[in-house]
């Protein structure tokens, strides 16, 4: 996905939250997204966690 709000409503973000309720949503997104990452063996899976990881950290920049 490309649209920021697209990738809000990927990661489960609501609109309304705060800054600090977005950045803390997304640490916690981060942290279970890693953790998959590092169980999955080379392929499609591992692939699409790392897109989710690169999605949650455009998110993290622009929240701070």
């Amino acid at each position: 996905l490309t649209s920021e709000e697209g990738l809000e409503s990927l990661v489960g973000l609501d609109l309304s939250w705060s800054d600090e309720q977005k950045r803390k949503h997304l640490r916690k997104e981060f942290q279970k997204w890693s953790n998959r990452l590092n169980s999955l063996k080379e392929g499609g899976e591992r692939e699409a966690a790392q897109n989710m990881l690169d999605n949650i950290a455009t998110l993290r920049k622009k929240y701070g």
